[in-house]
């Protein structure tokens, strides 16, 4: 079921001083021809959801994600549908300067899941953010 979902990101603006301006924002998009549901846990945090890395590759280290509630949120997309998630500050204040690449991950797997459940892991392009002195 892997093939059936698109995941985006962009993140905005390109540069920036203050850490807190950039702003990023995710969709995933039913590509497939059935309905999918789609587990929101792995959206909740910028460190589930985002992965950044310095130009070589070396992981920038995020902090953790809030320990999850009781409730487990869904959300079932139709062919063509697209969940949006936004992250306003999600880079931690101890980044240097520099310029990074970030990309939107979605990884959920269950192990009896549901007909219509959408397992696997699917990541977007990766897009380019710098923060300036």
């Amino acid at each position: 079921m892997a093939e059936c979902l698109e995941a985006r990101l962009t993140v905005q603006p390109a540069e920036a001083r203050p850490r807190e301006e950039f702003f990023a924002v995710g969709t995933l998009v039913n590509a497939g021809a059935e309905p999918v549901t789609l587990n929101l846990a792995p959206l909740s945090a910028p460190s589930l959801a985002l992965e950044i890395v310095e130009p070589h590759g070396t992981p920038v280290l995020l902090p953790p994600p809030p320990v999850p509630g009781g409730e487990v949120r869904t959300v079932e997309l139709a062919p063509g549908q697209g969940y949006t998630v936004q992250f306003a500050g999600f880079v931690p204040q101890w980044v240097p300067v520099g310029t990074y690449r970030a990309r939107l991950r979605y990884v959920y797997h269950a192990s009896t899941p549901s007909p219509r459940e959408w397992t696997g892991q699917v990541v977007s392009d990766w897009t380019e953010f710098r923060i300036i002195p």
